[in-house]
């Protein structure tokens, strides 16, 4: 395997489309009954290689990825041959959360009001690893998906203003 093998809850997400894997070959639902119970090697290398394609069709589609928790917000841009990060802390002392806030509606008001207690950041590089690879590991290390990269533009906008 290049990734890992989806676990439970993302093969039952893509339930339909892992029916239409089996049935591309050649496995029906009764087969696929008979094979978890008497060839578990069949199985496992049925869900590895249906895990890959998923992936290997996944990846190079990402283009923004996010990581929030408490007191930090990274966000990335993955561009075909470099990754840019824009991001922020803020100090613990403010009290604030940013797992609380609707970050897309309250973070202009907060750079604005805290902005002593806001640590801005940006950089961009090339990635070290193959393109995927590198989304791949973020996403392993806590980063999710964002289709549209709002908050990732809001972040840079808000960058560019201070």
């Amino acid at each position: 395997m290049k990734y890992r093998r989806l676990d439970l809850a993302e093969l039952k997400t893509l339930e339909k489309d892992f029916v239409h894997f089996l049935a591309s070959n050649h496995i029906t639902a009764d087969d696929w009954v008979k094979l978890k119970k008497e060839d578990t090697e069949k199985v496992e290398s049925l869900l590895d290689m249906y895990s890959d394609i998923v992936w290997n069709k996944t990846l190079p589609q990402v283009q923004y990825l996010e990581f929030v928790n408490s007191l930090d917000c990274k966000l990335f841009f993955c561009r075909e041959t470099e990754i840019q990060l824009v991001g922020l802390s803020i100090a613990k002392s403010t009290g604030i959360d940013l797992l609380q806030l609707n970050l897309l509606t309250d973070l202009p008001e907060l750079v604005h009001t805290h902005a002593a207690h806001i640590h801005m950041y940006n950089s961009t590089k090339t990635y070290q690893k193959e393109r995927e690879q590198e989304i791949f590991d973020l996403l392993e290390s806590g980063c999710w998906i964002s289709k549209e990269g709002h908050l990732f533009q809001l972040v840079a906008a808000l960058q560019k203003q201070n």
